[in-house]
């Protein structure tokens, strides 16, 4: 029998940061690319801005990006930092 905890990323979730700083991140949805499991984040970087927001950005008139909305695989957010709450 093992004794190891399953930890879950799922959207809703926020994590902070191992390392110390306050910095949070937190999942607003999950995808699978390549058999993958990646996640969509907000970042608050403890500056007392709070949790970063939607920055569309337009480029050649065609392509929108949201300059605030990060990505990364599950394993990557586990290895940056605990959890601290669940998903919503």
């Amino acid at each position: 029998m093992s004794n190891r905890k399953i930890i879950t990323v799922e959207t809703g979730s926020v994590w902070e940061r191992k390392k110390g700083h306050g910095w949070r991140r937190k999942v607003v949805d999950m995808y699978t690319y390549k058999g993958t499991e990646m996640c969509y984040y907000r970042e608050d970087m403890n500056d007392g801005k709070g949790w970063a927001t939607e920055s569309i950005e337009t480029v050649g008139g065609i392509f929108k990006f949201d300059n605030n909305l990060h990505a990364c695989s599950v394993s990557a957010i586990k290895a940056w930092g605990n959890k601290t709450s669940k998903g919503e």
